[in-house]
C-alpha cells in the first residue's frame, strides 16, 4: 500500500555493456531505499565513481559528444586545456581518453567527468514508500543456429504475482525443478555430445555483472546453472484497494546489445519473441497505461531512437526510409546528409548521427513526432497477469 512516507531510492540506469562499450537503454533498475538523503546520495556516488573508475566515458552512449556533454566540441576542448591538459587532433575522443587517462590527476579525472554532465550509471529519486509485489517469469529460452540457447537480455513472460517474497520463491523453486526434469533439449538430440548448453552472455550485459567473476561472454552453462523462472520484485501502485484477481503490469522492453561492423556504434535490438521486464504494478489498468506513457515519454526525450536498429529503417517504422522521407519533408525537417559503408561495401544513411545532430535544437513537439512516425519501435507495453494473494 502506498504511504505518506518519504524515502530516497537508489537506482541503476539501464547501461548495458558489450566489449569496452556501454549503451544506455530505457528505464532503470531499483537497488535500495534510504530514509536518510545524505546517506542516498553518498552510496550513490561511491557507485557511481567506481564505474568511472572502469570505463572510457567517450565509449558510453553513441558515436556523437552530445551523448556525453552539453558541451560543444570547441568548449570540450576548452575545458580540457584549462584543466592542463593535451587535446585530440579532430574528435578522437575515445582514443585520447584510453592514452590520457593513466596520466592525469585526480583533479584532472574529477574536472574532465564534470564536464560530462549527460553520464550517469547511478541515480537517486525522492518518492512515496509503496508495497512490494512480486512477479513470477518465465525467461524466453530459445533455441539458436549456434547450438544452444539464448534469451533476452532481461525479464521474461510475466506468469503470476504474489503478495510475499516467500510464496514467489516456493513457487519458482518448484516450477525451476519441474523445467529442469523435463526440458526438450534439441541441441542433446541432433550433437548429444553438445550437452543442455545456455547462452547468458545478453543476460549479463547490465552494470550488475560490470565486475562480476561470473561475466564471461564466451561461457556457456548447463540447466542446473541457470533460471527458467526468475522472481522480479515490483511496487505496487494499489490506491488502498485489496484482493484484487489481476494486476496490470508495465513492462519494459528488453533488448540485447549485439556488435557491428562499425565498434563504434553498438545497437539494441530485440530477441526474436521479446518479452520485458515488470517495472510496476497497478490494480487498475488504466493508472497503468499512464505510466507506460509516462515511461516512455521519459526515455523519449533522452535516447536516440536510431540506435534500436542497425542499416534497415523497416527494423522500426512500416515503409522503411523511404516512408520516413516523405513523412520529414511534409513536417520541414531535414534529411540525413551522411552515408555509412558497410564492411560487405554497402551504403546507407547515417540516421543516428541524424538524430545526434539535430536533437537538441528539436521542439518537443518535433521530438515526438519524429518517434511518433517510428510505428515498430515499442519501449513499454502494459500486460496483466494473474495476481495470487
Amino acid at each position: 500500500m502506498t504511504t505518506s512516507r518519504t524515502i530516497h531510492v537508489l537506482r541503476r540506469r539501464n547501461w548495458r555493456f558489450a566489449g569496452d562499450h556501454l549503451v544506455l537503454l530505457p528505464g532503470h533498475v531499483r537497488l535500495q531505499s534510504f530514509t536518510d538523503a545524505d546517506e542516498a546520495a553518498k552510496v550513490c556516488r561511491e557507485k557511481d565513481q567506481a564505474v568511472r573508475a572502469r570505463v572510457n566515458p567517450f565509449r558510453c552512449g553513441g558515436p556523437s559528444l552530445r551523448n556525453q556533454t552539453s558541451l560543444d566540441a570547441d568548449r570540450l576542448h576548452d575545458w580540457a586545456l584549462d584543466q592542463g591538459l593535451t587535446t585530440p587532433e579532430g574528435e578522437e575522443w575515445a582514443k585520447w581518453w584510453d592514452e590520457q587517462h593513466p596520466q592525469m590527476t585526480e583533479l584532472q579525472r574529477d574536472a574532465m567527468w564534470k564536464a560530462l554532465d549527460r553520464l550517469s550509471f547511478y541515480e537517486v529519486v525522492e518518492q512515496p514508500e509503496r508495497a512490494f509485489v512480486y512477479i513470477a517469469v518465465a525467461v524466453n529460452w530459445e533455441y539458436n543456429d549456434s547450438h544452444w540457447f539464448v534469451a533476452d537480455g532481461e525479464g521474461g513472460e510475466a506468469q503470476f504475482a504474489f503478495r510475499t517474497r516467500k510464496d514467489a520463491e516456493v513457487y519458482a523453486e518448484e516450477a525451476n525443478k519441474l523445467q529442469r526434469e523435463n526440458w526438450e533439449d534439441p541441441a542433446s538430440s541432433e550433437e548429444p555430445e553438445e550437452g543442455r548448453v545456455f547462452d547468458l552472455q545478453y543476460r549479463m550485459q547490465s552494470l550488475e555483472y560490470f565486475d562480476s567473476p561470473l561475466y564471461d561472454p564466451k561461457a556457456l552453462f548447463t540447466t542446473d546453472e541457470i533460471d527458467f523462472i526468475e522472481i522480479i520484485e515490483v511496487e505496487l501502485e494499489d490506491r488502498g484497494v485489496a484482493h484484487k484477481k489481476k494486476l496490470h503490469l508495465v513492462q519494459r522492453l528488453s533488448w540485447c546489445i549485439t556488435w557491428t561492423d562499425d565498434p563504434q556504434r553498438r545497437v539494441a535490438r530485440n530477441h526474436e519473441n521479446p518479452e520485458g521486464v515488470p517495472v510496476r504494478a497497478f490494480l487498475d489498468k488504466v493508472e497503468a497505461s499512464i505510466h507506460a506513457d509516462r515511461s516512455t515519454a521519459e526515455a523519449r526525450r533522452e535516447l536516440n531512437p536510431f540506435q534500436f536498429m542497425y542499416q534497415d529503417v523497416e527494423a522500426i517504422m512500416e515503409g522503411g526510409e523511404v516512408s520516413l522521407l516523405a513523412a520529414l519533408c511534409k513536417q520541414n525537417l531535414p534529411e540525413p546528409t551522411h552515408r555509412i559503408r558497410s564492411g560487405y561495401g554497402s551504403e546507407y544513411s547515417d540516421w543516428r548521427r541524424w538524430y545526434d545532430d539535430i536533437a537538441d535544437t528539436l521542439t518537443d513537439a518535433e521530438r515526438d513526432a519524429i518517434w511518433n512516425l517510428l510505428d515498430r519501435l515499442e519501449l513499454y507495453r502494459v500486460v496483466e497477469v494473474e495476481f495470487l494473494v
